[in-house]
């Protein structure tokens, strides 16, 4: 019960955390003053805004999801790159839903290398979602490419090297992400590779981290313990 108490604790202190650190984002970056805009940026940026609002507008009204990935990767993507490379290239720092939107369609679009450069850089810029999304972008990536990598275990792929740069990312604490139910679902993840590929120890020890992260919902008991009994050692959740 004690030590219940204090990961709830512990989690409602990251939480805050995190919301402090998402309301810095935006202050951050709206103190910006136009001076800080590079020249060609700002020569065209009500064209670049009107620009992006008619394809988000065109991307509403396809109603299939497929239609609007295939959009993505095959038009806007390849269209907003050179955007936002001269973005990224001119040391500028103020809030430019572009990156933000461009970030989104490359992981829809499961160009996860690049979602994951892309996103090391808005992160690091401390760039706010736009305001239809109710999670920080660390955590946004984070759910997609998990999603993304389930996917490729259902298909017998592997999901390395990204499933592994995440894992690096949020420990590292270079991404922030403090939701118990993200961080264990991916630990999971990384168990049933683990334990798919025979490595049982490694399984062992991405359970007991799912555990750790969520340790009132993990789902993971009767999984550790089958593994744990394997390796020859004494189930640790009873």
């Amino acid at each position: 019960m004690f030590l219940t108490t204090l990961h709830k604790q512990r989690c409602l202190e990251q939480m805050q955390a995190a919301e402090n650190k998402k309301a810095s984002r935006v202050t951050t970056l709206t103190n910006a003053t136009a001076k800080n805009i590079p020249e060609n940026l700002r020569s065209q940026k009500d064209v670049i805004f009107a620009a992006l609002e008619q394809d988000l507008k065109t991307l509403h009204d396809i109603k299939d999801v497929a239609k609007k990935a295939e959009l993505k990767k095959t038009q806007l993507i390849p269209k907003w790159k050179t955007v936002i490379d001269d973005y990224r290239a001119s040391g500028a720092k103020y809030p430019f839903e572009p990156l933000m939107r461009f970030v989104v369609w490359l992981l829809d679009a499961e160009q996860i290398a690049e979602a994951i450069d892309y996103a090391d850089f808005a992160i690091e810029q401390q760039q706010p979602m736009p305001d239809a999304f109710k999670r920080t972008l660390d955590t946004f990536a984070t759910v997609t490419i998990h999603e993304w990598a389930q996917r490729q275990f259902k298909a017998g792929h592997s999901a390395e090297p990204y499933l592994g740069e995440v894992i690096k990312r949020i420990e590292s604490k270079q991404w922030i992400v403090n939701e118990p139910i993200v961080l264990g679902m991916l630990y999971k993840l990384v168990a049933l590779y683990a334990a798919n590929a025979g490595d049982l120890e490694a399984a062992e020890k991405a359970y007991l981290k799912c555990v750790e992260a969520n340790p009132e919902k993990h789902g993971v008991k009767t999984a550790l313990n089958a593994v744990q009994i394997k390796l020859g050692k004494q189930p640790s959740l009873q």
